[in-house]
């Protein structure tokens, strides 16, 4: 499993990302506590198992006057020795994933930290915007234009029997007056 975590600066985040970088680090350490777990349980019965086998093994060379363990049991203890080592690197490798993943996800605390510079930026914008709005009324209005309105003109009087102009007659169009 690669885990591959960027992490942004939380004043360069919008909401939506901080919420979806915030998530996607939570599966990321679920699947890895998940992984973690299973790993760890395999382990430990593989330790169980390669315990009752070397029990088995001591058993058997002490009933031979300690000659050394022959054929298929040597082979299976040695087998789940290296089975052993490599758990064990694996469930290494996984924790320093595990650690690295509690050092780096987002705390609570910097996600409410999140959530106040959104809402301040959105009030800042409201504010904005509102603004904005007050300073175009009052340019329309020193302009003498508080808005602009727009007259339909119909033709209406041109009653020739040119079939050329026909499709001129009565439309419309509009003309915008200050």
């Amino acid at each position: 499993m690669d885990v591959d975590i960027k992490m942004a600066k939380a004043s360069e985040l919008t909401e939506d990302q901080s919420k979806a970088q915030l998530e996607e680090l939570q599966k990321k350490y679920s699947t890895l506590i998940v992984t973690f777990n299973n790993q760890q349980t395999e382990l430990a019965g593989c330790q169980a198992k390669c315990s009752k086998l070397e029990a088995e093994n001591k058993d058997l060379q002490s009933q031979l006057s300690g000659d050394k363990p022959k054929g298929d049991d040597a082979k299976v203890v040695e087998d789940l020795r290296l089975e052993i080592k490599a758990l064990e690197a694996s469930n290494m490798a996984l924790q320093k994933k595990v650690n690295k993943l509690q050092v780096e996800h987002v705390s609570e605390e910097e996600v409410d930290q999140l959530f106040y510079a959104l809402e301040k930026k959105e009030e800042q914008l409201a504010a904005a915007q509102s603004e904005k709005e007050k300073l175009s009324t009052e340019l329309n209005s020193a302009r003498g234009n508080p808005q602009t309105t727009f007259i339909e003109i119909h033709h209406h009087n041109d009653i020739s029997d040119n079939s050329d102009d026909d499709d001129d007659h009565g439309k419309g169009a509009a003309a915008p007056v200050s």
